[in-house]
């Protein structure tokens, strides 16, 4: 009996938030705010990804070009990290 009561209560409730023109609107509000945060953090990714991709291409013809130091194998393995953690991100992200 109790539960009824308090589940109807609850209903009662929700129902005048869902009639209430200025809730919804904020409802709505915060949902497409949700929504375009998360739309500009796969851009982001993506951008980073690139850039750590064009700095390993660059890195692959010093070495190519016979410039290869003990600095750039640590610098290619960081950036090669770099490239898993962001691949990773987006995986998860998509």
């Amino acid at each position: 009996m109790q539960k009824d009561w308090l589940e109807d209560l609850v209903v009662g409730e929700t129902m005048k938030l869902i009639q209430d023109d200025a809730v919804i609107d904020k409802i709505v509000q915060l949902v497409m705010d949700v929504q375009n945060r998360e739309n500009t953090t796969i851009p982001l990714l993506e951008k980073q990804l690139r850039e750590v991709n064009k700095k390993l291409d660059n890195l692959m013809k010093a070495i190519e070009d016979d410039l290869y130091t003990r600095t750039m194998k640590e610098r290619l393995e960081a950036l090669e990290i770099q490239k898993d953690e962001l691949t990773a991100k987006l995986q998860t992200k998509s």
